[in-house]
């Protein structure tokens, strides 16, 4: 027998991340001439969100992936004794306008070398040892692979995490390796590849140039240059997946990484050549009150650095001396955020019901909130603005963009329109900017990305969708120091 190992990237432009898998091989020729026959690989989830990394083992033969809608993906061999490498494919799927699905597919002709030796290395061991086999079966297919991967990342779709970009825009990971930025001085999206073909989770962009984008399957990606070339930051890491990334103060980052045996976080220069381990903490689910998807976050105010737990659990850490303290949550957690007004609020569930909670002595004491349970935690400043919104699926009375002008204790409805979807907010770094982001739900599962800015404290809002396309020189030429 022989092995076959492929990344498969299901959601290219998937923006809830679900997990679709192709789990199936059928073969095209064998070499003993016996008939086709379709077989299935092993898939492996650690460290990944949207993609899955695929390890089977087939007798030496020629396949290909089944289905009429893949025709165009290459066949591949499989040598006796050897490990065939593959790669990443990635996917996306689209409706016409007749609402009819188009699949779209792109692959890698070469795979990454030290991508494929990490994930086989720490997903598949028992195979590391084997002699490798890189590649598809033929080498003419190989530009109208990456002629199709170039296709799919400029259409790349997601809005995660936004970050602030200058003093009037966002940063944005994406899938595909893709990081999207915006500004009002940009006037519109621009992509730039890191390189990577996985889920980028996390972003930070200085205007120095200084880029550190982070994601799936160990991703850590560093640019000194405003994203024209990258190079990888993670060789000091574990493997896992790079949960957030935040400024930490004096010119370096903080990063959450989950892995299998639970949550590190580190803190070191955006190139990645001094990580220093911060702290570890286990993950322990929550069986019958526990969120499942929820991510660890991170949180800096000043020196005071908050860690978000899968389940029921937080941390406090103090960056200036490293003085760590773990807390309970009054519930597991659906949500979690630090306001500009020093205030630890959560969305969690005690049992099944899931109520706003907020702590005044950063998670020492909880009491309940007063916003409404139908709101979006707020996004506050410390001068006492903020927003949330809520959507119509949960209360159509509570429904559109609410402000306040006094910490929280008086909301306003500001904006009625139908808000159905999973939206991130946050202010630009000047405090100018109101913003909405995230995936629109359009009924049934029907999703579309949308971003929308408010400048006139949520009353009107103008949406940033439209696009540059992929960037070929660092942002700082169109944007300055």
């Amino acid at each position: 027998m022989a092995y076959v190992v492929a990344l498969n990237f299901p959601s290219g432009n998937d923006l809830t991340q679900m997990r679709m898998g192709l789990p199936l091989l059928t073969q095209v020729e064998r070499q003993d001439g016996e008939r086709k026959k379709e077989y299935t690989l092993t898939a492996r989830e650690v460290g990944m969100q949207s993609a899955r990394a695929y390890a089977g083992a087939l007798p030496a033969g020629r396949y290909r992936f089944p289905g009429s809608d893949r025709r165009d993906v290459p066949e591949f061999v499989v040598e006796s004794g050897k490990i065939t490498l593959l790669g990443n494919l990635a996917n996306s799927s689209n409706f016409d306008a007749e609402r009819r699905v188009i699949e779209r597919w792109g692959w890698e002709d070469v795979p990454d070398a030290q991508v494929a030796s990490r994930v086989v290395g720490e997903l598949f061991p028992q195979l590391a040892h084997l002699p490798q086999r890189v590649g598809w079966a033929t080498a003419e297919s190989s530009h109208v692979g990456r002629d199709k991967l170039a296709e799919l990342k400029e259409n790349s779709a997601g809005l995660y995490q936004p970050t602030h970009f200058y003093g009037d825009g966002f940063a944005f990971g994406s899938q595909l390796g893709v990081v999207k930025l915006w500004s009002l001085r940009l006037g519109a999206m621009a992509l730039i590849d890191t390189g990577s073909m996985f889920a980028i989770r996390s972003v930070l962009a200085e205007p120095d140039g200084r880029m550190l984008a982070g994601g799936e399957a160990g991703t850590l990606r560093y640019s000194g240059d405003g994203g024209a070339t990258w190079k990888d930051a993670s060789s000091r890491l574990p493997y896992g997946a790079i949960a957030q990334i935040v400024r930490g103060g004096d010119g370096q980052a903080v990063l959450a990484l989950q892995t299998s045996e639970g949550v590190s976080v580190y803190r070191g220069p955006f190139d990645g050549s001094a990580w220093q381990r911060l702290a570890d903490f286990p993950a322990k689910f929550a069986t019958w009150t526990g969120i499942p998807g929820v991510m660890p976050e991170l949180f800096v105010r000043a020196d005071d650095l908050i860690v978000s737990l899968p389940s029921r659990k937080a941390a406090h850490i103090r960056l200036d001396s490293g003085e760590t303290r773990l807390f309970d949550l009054p519930g597991a957690i659906q949500s979690i955020s630090l306001g500009g007004d020093g205030v630890l609020r959560c969305r969690c569930a005690r049992s099944i019901a899931v109520n706003p909670w907020e702590s005044r002595d950063l998670g020492r004491t909880w009491q309940p909130s007063q916003i409404s349970r139908y709101l979006s935690l707020p996004r506050l400043k410390g001068d006492g603005q903020g927003f949330a919104y809520g959507a119509t699926s949960l209360s159509a009375k509570d429904a559109g963009i609410w402000a306040t002008h006094d910490g929280g204790a008086n909301w306003k409805n500001v904006y009625g329109r139908v808000m159905n979807g999973v939206w991130t907010t946050a202010y630009s770094a000047d405090g100018s900017l109101m913003l909405l982001a995230g995936a629109e739900s359009l009924g049934l599962s029907a999703v579309r990305e949308r971003a929308i800015v408010s400048r006139e404290d949520g009353k009107t809002w103008f949406q940033i969708g439209e696009r540059r396309g992929v960037l070929r020189k660092p942002y700082m030429e169109l944007l300055g120091p």
